[in-house]
């Protein structure tokens, strides 16, 4: 039974949001708990809300946008995010942002949300990182069911 997802969001031919794709192709070579689910959301938008049922946690990886402040290309957890966060950007045609925002509209029982990411210009060196962060988070939630 899956009941952990680690959803990974973006475009990687867009040089603004290839940090979910990276982290997917990173988590590929991993060796996942099988109770952790590994998806590619790519840019599936709403249509990722039915991964949001009947599971408890989910981890969204994806880009975040960057204020330019000083350690701002750090991986990041949010661990409630919400829709009106700056690092959460509503110019993906119906990106995380919206998804967060409609979840609670029409998920019935809503899993436990986090977010990793960072901000795109921080560099491909720290996919392993954000990868090995994202799990972390995951594994931390599911135990903490």
């Amino acid at each position: 039974m899956t009941r952990a997802r680690i959803i990974c969001i973006g475009n990687p031919y867009q040089p603004g949001d290839w940090v979910g794709p990276a982290v997917y192709a990173a988590l590929r070579r991993e060796a996942i708990d099988p109770d952790i689910g590994l998806i590619d959301g790519g840019l599936q938008g709403l249509n990722l809300l039915t991964l949001m049922e009947n599971v408890d946690n989910v981890v969204f990886a994806d880009t975040f946008i960057s204020d330019g402040a000083p350690g701002s290309g750090i991986p990041q957890v949010l661990r409630e995010p919400f829709a009106g966060d700056p690092r959460l950007s509503f110019d993906h045609a119906g990106g995380l942002a919206y998804l967060l925002q409609a979840a609670p509209l029409v998920v019935d029982r809503l899993p436990r949300i986090a977010v990793v990411g960072m901000d795109a210009g921080a560099g491909r060196h720290r996919v392993g990182e954000l990868a090995r962060l994202c799990l972390s988070v995951a594994r931390e939630r599911h135990h903490a069911a």
